[in-house]
């Protein structure tokens, strides 16, 4: 698919409340699994974080929180879904774009492409579905 014919680039606004959203329905499966298995449930729950942005954005194209403010990540070259392998790579990219002071995060605000850092590691845009 074309450049120009994969659609409008999510705004900050909406990538951020699909991200709340997301991050409460990590921090509730992390507070049940912590509850429950103590310690060892940090480590499920950082699992099922990779299994949620990897499954979601990589074979389904949005997580709930996306799907709730009509955005989904999509491969910038191809304008397709990412695939797990390259969710996966986009998941760990969030942690380069959180290390200096949120920076890579901010960087959609003047990026041509209004990529974060992780959507450039993982080659991936995030576009409007309406």
């Amino acid at each position: 698919m074309a450049a120009g014919m994969q659609g409008t680039s999510a705004n900050f606004g909406q990538r951020l409340v699909a991200y709340i959203i997301d991050i409460v329905i990590i921090v509730i499966a992390q507070v049940i699994l912590t509850t429950i298995f103590g310690d060892f449930g940090q480590i499920l729950s950082f699992l099922v974080g990779l299994g949620y942005f990897g499954y979601m954005e990589g074979e389904m194209g949005a997580t709930f929180g996306k799907q709730v403010m009509n955005i989904k990540v999509i491969d910038q070259n191809t304008g397709g879904n990412l695939g797990i392998g390259k969710a996966l790579l986009r998941y760990v990219g969030r942690i380069a774009s959180g290390i200096v002071c949120l920076l890579g995060y901010f960087w959609m605000l003047w990026d041509s492409k209004q990529q974060t850092w992780h959507d450039k590691i993982a080659g991936s845009r995030v576009v409007t579905t309406s």
